[in-house]
């Protein structure tokens, strides 16, 4: 009796442990909220720049008419942003802060965060003696570590910062080790030869570090049956559609297992009659989007229960090519979403597979990488009741959003 006595506080602290495992590790202050000013780091976050050189700059200056260096960019959320630097005398600026749970090694986590530039950064040299404008494009890197400041693993690096819009920027990143800490770093865009050189980053609105399904990870159709109540096994699809070519370097995400998600995503818009080719998606106009518009891809399928996008969405996603091509100014997001019926981690895992294959078919033709994000909203934010097949139809969905029109 005692043995089992004593075992019980162990097994209750193995399952605490799981269940954070799988929460969302919160950061501190992930909007760098603080009183603006010069050589300041914002509450929660620690300076990890060098002994010689001045700490980071928290923007904008509450004097609209003497802006600090320049800087006029207005924040993306909250009321201030972060400015990072780096310098021709190989020195840069970044920040750290302690995590509330540690990030594991081998499991997968996505990050994301805005950042953006602003047309002036006029700053001393590093030889004191005259401003110059600290504005060549830079990128942003993220870093886990063991103790504060340290970089014992790069977890991800922005595309170069060319915008001064903001823009959201999605990372997915595994860990090799567990780490406490995470930071982040303004570097050289020409990381490969470094050549120090004047320039700067604005960073604001971080996410939460959220943990997510590996994509190499195959989910087993019958674990689900067995363990999910109300998740009926499905038959197999007779037809196997083309699957589009992924990028060199990219990997793909066919495999998906079978649960309830038989519909297709959206129903076919047939062109009107008289019509050669009816716009399948009118909302993809120039003229009818803004920043943070949200539109639904119609006319596009995938196979049953999987990521394979079937040739009845070529037109679809051709329209969608043709007009990012036509209109190179603007940004996107592809955004996958699912009804509630199969469990959190399956719904995770084929909505950011779906938003992945857009996102590698535009990718292929010729759309450039930092015009494009993906991500999987699982079923956090249905559109319509999941009580009927009709709202869980309209639920599962591939959308677009506007993130910016440079």
């Amino acid at each position: 009796m005692l043995k089992i006595i004593s075992i019980i506080p162990t097994l209750l602290l193995v399952s605490t442990l799981c269940i954070a495992q799988d929460q969302p590790i919160e950061l501190i202050n992930p909007s760098f909220e603080d009183l603006p000013g010069v050589e300041k780091v914002p509450y929660g976050w620690n300076d990890c720049g060098f002994a010689e050189e001045t700490p980071p700059d928290i923007h904008p200056s509450s004097d609209v008419n003497n802006p600090f260096f320049g800087v006029k960019n207005r924040p993306q959320d909250g009321a201030s942003y972060l400015g990072l630097v780096v310098r021709d005398n190989d020195t840069y600026e970044g920040i750290s802060q302690r995590l509330r749970s540690p990030m594991l090694a081998g499991k997968c986590y996505q990050f994301s965060i805005y950042l953006s530039k602003s047309k002036n950064y006029l700053s001393l040299n590093s030889e004191l003696t005259v401003r110059e404008q600290f504005t060549t494009p830079i990128v942003l890197q993220v870093y886990g570590g063991s103790s504060l400041c340290d970089k014992k693993q790069l977890l991800a690096q922005s595309n170069i910062i060319t915008s001064n819009r903001w823009i959201r920027y999605d990372f997915n990143f595994t860990p090799e080790h567990n780490l406490d800490y995470l930071l982040l770093q303004a570097f050289y865009s020409n990381t490969v030869t470094l050549f120090p050189f004047n320039g700067h980053v604005l960073v604001d609105n971080a996410s939460a570090i959220i943990p997510v399904p590996c994509e190499e990870e195959v989910l087993d159709i019958k674990t689900l049956v067995t363990t999910e109540k109300g998740i009926p096994e499905t038959p197999e699809t007779p037809a196997t559609p083309q699957t589009p070519q992924t990028p060199a370097g990219k990997s793909t995400e066919s495999t998906i297992a079978k649960a309830e998600i038989k519909e297709p995503v959206t129903q076919v818009t047939k062109p009107s009659s008289g019509s050669t080719k009816a716009k399948i998606n009118k909302e993809l106009d120039i003229k009818r989007i803004e920043v943070g518009k949200k539109i639904e891809l119609k006319a596009l399928y995938f196979n049953d229960d999987s990521s394979v996008i079937t040739n009845q969405s070529i037109p679809a996603l051709d329209e969608l090519y043709e007009f990012l091509a036509s209109n190179s100014n603007v940004w996107i997001e592809v955004g996958g979403h699912t009804n509630n019926r199969p469990p959190d981690y399956y719904c995770d895992k084929l909505s950011r597979s779906r938003a992945k294959s857009v996102h590698d078919y535009l990718l292929k033709k010729g759309i450039s990488s930092y015009r494009l994000q993906f991500r999987g909203y699982g079923k956090r934010q249905p559109i319509a009741t999941n009580e009927t097949d009709e709202g869980r139809k309209k639920n599962q969905r591939v959308e677009i959003k506007i993130l910016s029109i440079n």
